[in-house]
């Protein structure tokens, strides 16, 4: 069905944007694996604010409950390496729902082999 380097991308759209190029953001589908590893920094670098503050807030949660239900070291370890795994499975879908929160609506789904050929091909589509 698909080719062995082509993506899935969801293209949303601001439709009162002054710029053609501030209109359009292309969202890929999958495992971020950036997100997963430099979770803070992405999600900062995405400006996912309200996304950092529930994963701050979450992390919190966690620590202060295994500290009171005296986990082990590995234990908390093994929470904080799912609760970064699950950020990486989400990221891409969070990232949908920040866009929308701030006006973008969703346009359509692309299948491209780079985020580059995606966005041309939606040009080409749209005009």
């Amino acid at each position: 069905m698909f080719g062995k380097s082509e993506k899935i991308y969801n293209v949303y759209e601001k439709p009162e944007a002054a710029e053609p190029t501030e209109r359009v953001e292309l969202v890929r589908e999958g495992f971020s694996f950036f997100a997963f590893v430099l979770n803070f920094f992405w999600l900062i670098f995405n400006r996912m604010w309200l996304v950092l503050v529930g994963y701050i807030a979450i992390g919190v949660a966690l620590a202060l409950g295994a500290q009171m239900l005296n986990l082990s070291e590995v234990s908390v370890m093994l929470l904080q390496t799912l609760m970064n795994l699950l950020l990486g499975f989400h990221a891409y879908d969070l990232q949908g729902w920040s866009l929308k929160r701030r006006g973008y609506r969703l346009a359509g789904v692309l299948v491209a082999e780079s985020e580059m050929a995606a966005e041309r091909r939606y040009y080409e589509f749209a005009s």
